[in-house]
């Protein structure tokens, strides 16, 4: 299969590449939704970011933040708004499905190793050989 750039990750940042690299082809090793620790928050630029990808956070039923909040047991904490719009609440399984969703991820599918090519790649997968003008590792 060719194509014109593999995106090896289909988190945020892989699921996100696939929507701003028309043709690119994201592959994931796990399948769809996956909990994963994390903030679970996104801030305004990258909340922008998603909008102007056609992402609207807000519509679809994540809460926006106007700031946040750090706090540290017996120590105090430290508090800020974000002068730049809103940022939002992400649960991971639903932001994670959302994305890859939208980005065509192909689910399920491990990456084994790659090679470089003269003007390329190759990427060998558990479902066969991949070409493309380059590998971006998310």
């Amino acid at each position: 299969m060719e194509a014109r750039i593999i995106v090896a990750g289909g988190g945020p940042v892989g699921s996100a590449l696939g929507l701003m690299l028309p043709g690119a082809l994201v592959l994931d090793r796990a399948r769809f939704p996956r909990d994963k620790p994390c903030g679970e928050g996104l801030l305004p630029s990258g909340a922008r970011l998603l909008g102007d990808l056609g992402v609207d956070l807000g519509a679809q039923g994540f809460p926006a933040l106007s700031g946040v909040r750090y706090r540290l047991p017996g120590v105090g904490s430290a508090r800020a708004d974000f002068a730049e719009g809103p940022g939002y609440g992400v649960r991971r399984t639903r932001f994670d499905q959302l994305l890859a969703t939208r980005a065509g991820v192909e689910q399920g599918t491990r990456v084994l190793g790659v090679r470089q090519l003269p003007g390329g790649v190759e990427v060998e997968t558990d479902r066969g050989r991949l070409r493309g003008a380059a590998l971006v590792a998310a």
